[in-house]
């Protein structure tokens, strides 16, 4: 193998694939990234087990300035690879295999060497048909991401609740995440037609995907076979496995009618609940917030036995309903309020002991959350 290319781009392409590689891996391999060079470009991929990034920088790429002298495949070690790379003095660098085991990189007045690993050893990326395919922006996706992976589960007693559940059906696109004390749903208008889909993502390899991409003006496609599911754009092929199980029927979860309905700013309204956590979390092994809704005055408490007390008068931009006072983890409203785009967001109550829901006023978001309120004496 010999090739030169444009330092920057062959950095952006190692930080892409060093996403998915997992220093902790028992696969020995797997601490590297393989390099496969075609008279079609440089392929870099990681993987770490979970999910596998494969990166491409065509030939064609003016930018990379690529010089393809000998075609090959090697696996180098993740880190001191990419330490090297991003340490070398000049704009291009140099990759040649110089003996049955040794790659030199050259670069300006610099010389390394690195030990490098058969390429046949490494793991085979899995196949899935690329055959009716879901498509969308990757902005959009990102967006949906941010919306919804912050409500999986962190916890591995219910491991299906530790992924993000995504459907297709009837022109529909739904993606759904909750670990039993909140939830969050995204819906999207899809073109009928494509080929329905039941899947649960891990929330991780999801964070780990939006990390990945580069260029949000362009479109993503899904595709899914077995217990797998692949994310590609004209660069980038991110595998991740799926998880196994049946997800709960989370439709069931959100109220179809309410008692009480009060419309905030949402930076306003997240302020708010800011000031009014920081009592909360003094409080050992107590983190809740009451809301006290009238006609009359909105507000929101916390106390903290050992430290004071704190209330926020909020000032609603609609209300209608019955009175109420409710308690909640202020962590989990603020998590869900950050998650919308928006500047306005409708809570719908139903009862002191009922979850409630968040819902943006922009007609264009069909997004709710759900929260689970904290039972008190």
């Amino acid at each position: 193998m010999k090739f030169t290319i444009d330092r920057q781009t062959l950095v952006a392409g190692l930080n892409t694939v060093s996403t998915s590689i997992d220093s902790k891996t028992t696969i020995p391999i797997l601490n590297g990234i393989k390099l496969t060079l075609t008279t079609e470009g440089l392929y870099l991929t990681g993987s770490n087990g979970e999910i596998s990034i494969e990166w491409f920088i065509p030939s064609t790429d003016n930018k990379a300035k690529m010089i393809i002298q000998e075609t090959g495949a090697l696996v180098l070690p993740a880190g001191f690879f990419s330490s090297i790379v991003k340490s070398l003095p000049d704009a291009m660098v140099t990759v040649e295999t110089t003996s049955d085991s040794q790659v030199t990189i050259t670069s300006g007045t610099s010389i390394f060497n690195l030990n490098y690993l058969n390429a046949s050893d490494y793991p085979q990326l899995p196949v899935v048909e690329q055959n009716n395919l879901l498509q969308m922006p990757v902005q959009l996706l990102n967006e949906l991401i941010k919306e919804t992976t912050f409500a999986a589960s962190r916890q591995e007693t219910r491991p299906i609740l530790t992924g993000v559940h995504f459907t297709f059906a009837n022109g529909e696109f739904k993606a759904v995440a909750t670990d039993s004390h909140r939830l969050s749903q995204r819906i999207l208008p899809m073109e009928e037609g494509l080929k329905e889909f039941d899947m649960v993502i891990p929330a991780k390899s999801l964070l780990d995907l939006a990390k990945s991409f580069q260029n949000d003006s362009e479109f993503v496609e899904i595709s899914s076979m077995e217990n797998q599911v692949l994310f590609k754009t004209p660069r980038m092929s991110f595998y991740s496995r799926l998880l196994e199980g049946n997800y709960p029927n989370t439709d069931r979860l959100i109220p179809e009618s309410y008692e009480t309905s009060a419309t905030f700013n949402v930076r306003e309204l997240l302020s708010s609940v800011e000031r009014a956590s920081l009592m909360a979390h003094e409080t050992a092994n107590i983190n809740l917030v009451r809301l006290h809704l009238n006609e009359d005055e909105i507000t929101l408490t916390s106390q903290s036995p050992e430290i004071g007390n704190v209330e926020e008068t909020l000032t609603p931009i609609q209300y209608e309903g019955r009175d109420l006072t409710i308690a909640f983890n202020p962590d989990y409203m603020k998590a869900a309020l950050k998650a919308f785009k928006g500047e306005e967001v409708r809570i719908q109550f139903i009862s002191p002991v009922r979850p409630f829901t968040l819902i943006p006023e922009e007609s264009d978001q069909n997004i709710v959350q759900l929260i689970t309120p904290v039972r008190t004496n």
